[in-house]
């Protein structure tokens, strides 16, 4: 039981960092393909 609260807190700690490090560029290249899309849509 400990091992799995441990597991799961370990990996949710990984996870944040991960999103931490991907939010910046993601964010970027999500803006860039919503822009992307609604230029599609007005073409």
């Amino acid at each position: 039981m400990l091992a799995t609260a441990f597991y799961m807190f370990v990996s949710n700690k990984i996870m944040a960092l991960i999103v931490h490090l991907l939010r910046r560029p993601l964010g970027f290249m999500l803006g860039e393909f919503m822009c992307f899309r609604l230029d599609v849509v007005r073409k």
